[in-house]
């Protein structure tokens, strides 16, 4: 599939399924288990990615991304928005984020859930439009350093 659109509803994509943009936007609800090149959300887009298909570039500019991978994941640009959330709680395996630009404020900061301490991150977060608010929740025994 080139591009799918979602905007309401529930959309499960199997393992075998193909995927280059997908945009998720409203109440939409998606699940995937494969590779995407391009996965953006929008307002209050949910979405779940499932299994060990990498991401090219993720824009999470609504709602909630959660990823359980079942194997270690890449992505290699994600773009995180203020009040948005990347949920690596019910994740077992690593995932590596090359690239990450924060456009959040103080008041309304992105968030990364990571109790278990599989993200690991290749290149320092940067700070886009004057953007401040980075907040990361890890579990014990995890050092996160902020320059």
């Amino acid at each position: 599939w080139s591009t799918i659109s979602c905007s309401g509803g529930t959309l499960r994509c199997g393992a075998t399924v193909q995927l280059l943009d997908l945009e998720i936007t409203g109440n939409a609800s998606v699940e995937t288990r494969s590779a995407v090149s391009s996965y953006i959300t929008r307002e209050g887009g949910q979405a779940t990615h499932i299994g060990s298909g990498n991401i090219t570039t993720l824009e999470l500019g609504g709602g909630v991304f959660t990823i359980q991978g079942t194997a270690a994941i890449t992505i290699t640009t994600l773009n995180g928005y203020g009040g948005r959330t990347l949920d690596l709680t019910t994740c077992d395996h690593s995932v590596t984020v090359t690239n990450m630009n924060v456009y959040a404020t103080p008041s309304s900061p992105f968030t990364i859930r990571d109790p278990n301490n599989v993200l690991v991150m290749t290149n320092a977060a940067a700070t886009q439009n004057g953007a401040q608010s980075l907040v990361v929740i890890t579990g014990t025994d995890r050092t996160v350093k902020i320059a």
